[in-house]
């Protein structure tokens, strides 16, 4: 790794900006090459975009794969995704010819300025070649082509979880018959085609929410079956550390003893979009002092002020965005409580989790209702851990990372009232 370290200023990172995952870009391009189709697995901000991006650029210097990312939050049905992927070939001019071709009737309006059209414009002007009743034919000629090319072709598609869930349950938030049908045909379709094309056409999939969790809402699970789990973990102590130092040697800022440790402490969890932000409150600070040292006193100060702060919140509200798109509006308000009161007490004990089934219970006492409570809070705690907000420690469960506990404390705490002094308790 270099010894010095720029900024990423909260954006993805490739080439000379990507750190501490060098063991995972080696292990995933050699599965790739080996014909795996991956499941990127990870709770938010560690880094599975950039893994994505660098991977690409790693094949793709290689020479044995032409790399497609397509980012998919914006997008709200297969023929957006369609239209995407195709669009994004024009990097590629060998394969954006043959893509051409199978879009001719589609792009025949802008012929002779079609090279000169942002990618955006050319996503625009597809998706109208694209109806709800032809994107499986355009899909399968789309396949075709990239599986037909001179090299492999690998396909990375981002925030997939964003999209299926907005296929799923639509603007009202209803998982309906129709919407289950559309999402799964989709789903279906995509494995069916990576199948066919095995050992061509490789794909890796991956978002800010997990894919798995919304899957399960419409019973679709077995659609991503295909799918080789691939998990990033929180960088250790050493990574981190190595990390923090690097960055400080390119800005001319040194560490007193104990603070590496202290930053680490405080983060719990060293995702590491966290520790980059954690530095970049401490080199704010040093500035403003006209310092060239963090002190344990500047650790102590940018965590409070500036990583639970205003500027805190706004890099970590994402988190509370996230879950809603995850979940209902009903399961939204339970996992606010639940959350907080985690937050709030250190953990989310069992008799706490008792008294939110009590509570919900309540509304209808029914037996057939009583199990759907339990069944709906098992389901809760699954996505919570496998987002990455909590893990089980002895009985009950804690927040992964202290600083997404403590800002979830100071965001949500306080108004709240924990279970233990609620009355009747």
């Amino acid at each position: 790794m270099p010894t010095k370290l720029k900024q990423a200023h909260s954006n993805w990172v490739e080439g000379e900006y990507f750190w501490g995952r060098e063991h995972e870009l080696e292990l995933a391009a050699r599965k790739i090459k080996e014909g795996a189709h991956m499941l990127i697995t990870a709770q938010r901000r560690m880094g599975k975009t950039s893994l994505m991006r660098e991977l690409a650029r790693k094949l793709s210097n290689e020479g044995e794969f032409y790399c497609f990312y397509i980012d998919l939050e914006g997008s709200s049905s297969a023929a957006d995704a369609i239209a995407k992927l195709s669009a994004s070939t024009r990097a590629h001019q060998p394969v954006w010819g043959k893509v051409k071709g199978a879009f001719a009737n589609a792009l025949s309006f802008f012929k002779d300025q079609l090279e000169s059209l942002s990618i955006a414009d050319v996503e625009i002007a597809l998706r109208a070649g694209i109806t709800n009743n032809d994107w499986q034919d355009k899909g399968d000629k789309l396949f075709e082509i990239l599986a037909n090319t001179d090299k492999k072709t690998l396909i990375l598609l981002d925030e997939v979880p964003v999209m299926i869930s907005r296929m799923l349950r639509g603007i009202d938030g209803t998982i309906t018959p129709e919407s289950r049908a559309q999402t799964d045909t989709f789903l279906t379709w995509l494995r069916a085609n990576c199948q066919k094309h095995v050992r061509r056409v490789h794909l890796i999939l991956t978002g800010s929410i997990g894919l798995e969790p919304v899957l399960r809402q419409g019973q679709l699970s077995a659609t991503i079956n295909h799918l080789e789990a691939f998990g990033l973990e929180p960088w250790d102590t050493a990574t981190a550390s190595s990390c923090l130092q690097a960055l400080g040697r390119q800005y001319g800022i040194d560490f007193a003893p104990g603070t590496l440790d202290s930053i680490v402490d405080h983060l719990g969890s060293c995702i590491p979009h966290h520790v980059q932000l954690f530095f970049a409150r401490l080199e704010d600070r040093c500035m403003r002092s006209k310092s060239t040292q963090v002190t344990l006193a500047d650790v102590e100060h940018a965590y409070k002020e500036g990583m639970l702060g205003n500027a805190g919140h706004a890099e970590l509200s994402h988190y509370e965005e996230r879950l809603r798109l995850a979940l209902t509006k009903d399961d939204y308000t339970l996992a606010l409580d639940m959350l907080t009161e985690a937050a709030v007490t250190r953990s989310l004990s069992p008799a706490a989790l008792e008294y939110f089934r009590r509570d919900e219970a309540a509304r209808n006492p029914s037996p057939e209702n009583q199990r759907q409570v339990l069944e709906r809070q098992r389901n809760l705690i699954w996505i919570l851990e496998h987002d990455g907000y909590l893990k089980r420690k002895g009985e009950g469960y804690v927040f992964i990372s202290k600083l997404l506990r403590d800002w979830w404390k100071a965001r949500h705490g306080g108004f709240y009232t924990q279970v233990s002094k609620r009355s009747g308790q």
